[in-house]
């Protein structure tokens, strides 16, 4: 965990990174010295990701150029939810009053969609529009940290968490994958989209557990603007989760 924290602290001098790193530090702490009794599980999801913000829009299209028959997507940062998956490990400590706090760690794939109406093209000559039926993904890889406290509530042999806490995801890549059908022929895209390092979401979550198994459902919504380094026209894109997931109960003492 101690290389985790150095990788998230370097290279950064903004104020968020180093509160976030401040927290991961002292989230650490806790969960090591605070509790009567430790869980760990493991954790696989999925959901739905999408972009909000005055920048976010359900539908775009793609500038192609004929002469190297290579194109992007005007806007990638789709409105519209795209199927996501992950997976992670959980380690929560919960004191005799009820009260928890924990660190959950893993890696997500996130998706935004977007529809493609209209594909323009051009050429050294002509530019030309036609109407397209198709749609772009932007793809997400990140390494997501939840360090997270809550309350759980013990009804029979059912145990029901809400817990609220901070995801604090590296983007490892982006890629815009976009495919589109006009007038017969099939148009693609893909290009690399890369432009912040660290997402930053408040999250809230219930989780609800009977034996060693669980499921849970939560809402990330992000704080960091995708389009912060773009001049010109209107910027902002926040990236927001609705998850839900299952659990497994590996140990308990």
């Amino acid at each position: 965990m101690s290389d985790l924290c150095y990788f998230f602290s370097i290279s950064t001098n903004n104020l968020p990174m180093k509160n976030a790193t401040l927290l991961i530090y002292s989230l650490l702490f806790v969960v090591t010295a605070y509790g009567q009794s430790s869980e760990m599980s493991l954790k696989l999801n999925s959901g739905l990701f999408s972009f909000s913000g005055a920048s976010a829009q359900s539908s775009s299209f793609f500038n192609y150029n004929m002469s190297s028959q290579d194109g992007h997507t005007n806007n990638p940062y789709g409105s519209k939810g795209g199927l996501s998956i992950g997976f992670s490990t959980d380690l929560t400590r919960v004191s005799q009053n009820n009260f928890l706090v924990g660190l959950d760690l893993g890696y997500e794939l996130l998706r935004s969609r977007t529809r493609i109406k209209e594909i323009i093209t051009y050429d050294q000559v002509v530019t030309t529009s036609v109407n397209a039926d198709g749609r772009t993904n932007l793809n997400l890889s990140f390494l997501n940290l939840f360090p997270k406290m809550g309350y759980r509530w013990i009804l029979s042999d059912i145990n029901i968490d809400l817990v609220g806490g901070m995801d604090l995801a590296y983007c490892f890549n982006a890629h815009e994958h976009g495919k589109a059908t006009a007038d017969g022929r099939t148009f693609s895209t893909q290009r690399e989209r890369k432009t912040i390092a660290l997402d930053m979401r408040p999250r809230v979550q219930v989780h609800v557990k009977q034996g060693n198994y669980g499921v849970y459902v939560g809402y990330s919504r992000g704080l960091i603007d995708y389009r912060a380094d773009y001049v010109g026209g209107t910027n902002r894109a926040n990236g927001n989760i609705f998850r839900f997931g299952m659990s497994y109960l590996l140990k308990r003492n």
